[in-house]
């Protein structure tokens, strides 16, 4: 599995927050300051640190997948279509259509060209298989990518509205409602 920086370096915050030790790809030297501990809840414009981890999330037995989690930061490029960069959902994503069609673009999802090749196109072990159209590809990735939105609903508890989070949420919290999404793919 091939690491991006970005989340090289949300497990390295969410280590550091909870008192373990890991090496940052541009670690501090000494006499900078601490790291300070990430808060608590995940506020408005949502700390990365704050969502759970590879290791958190990843799976419980052989076969399982973990699922591709993402934040949508409405501040970052805001006049720029909507869009994926590393974990983080920017630009005009105020429309469900401009959402779908950004985390469709997203590459997050493989795809397995090399089995079932004769079935139909199906999502399956934290890929897409089968004989698939570009746009069964792009459906499939979007319905299986779960978005963080603490902005939508803040004052409400955290909850999950299809593949959304969003509320007043705990990094746990994110975590047991990621699960449960993922479980019912």
């Amino acid at each position: 599995m091939k690491l991006h920086l970005p989340l090289a370096l949300i497990l390295t915050l969410s280590l550091s927050a909870c008192g373990g030790s890991a090496s940052a790809p541009d670690a501090a030297t000494e006499g900078d300051a601490p790291a300070q501990e990430a808060p608590a809840l995940v506020e408005a414009t949502p700390d990365v640190a704050a969502l759970p981890t590879a290791d958190a999330m990843a799976p419980a037995t052989e076969g399982e997948v973990a699922p591709v989690i993402l934040t949508l930061d409405r501040t970052q490029m805001a006049d720029a279509d909507c869009h994926v960069m590393g974990e983080v959902v920017m630009g005009q994503c105020d429309e469900e259509a401009a959402l779908q069609k950004a985390l469709g673009a997203a590459e997050l999802i493989p795809v397995n060209t090399t089995e079932m090749t004769d079935a139909a196109c199906h999502y399956m072990l934290g890929a897409v298989m089968g004989t698939c159209t570009a746009e069964e590809i792009a459906a499939i990735r979007a319905s299986h990518t779960i978005v963080v939105d603490t902005e939508t609903m803040a004052e409400e508890p955290c909850h999950t509205m299809g593949n959304t989070i969003m509320g007043t949420c705990t990094a746990e919290e994110i975590q047991d409602q990621a699960q449960a999404l993922a479980t019912s793919w």
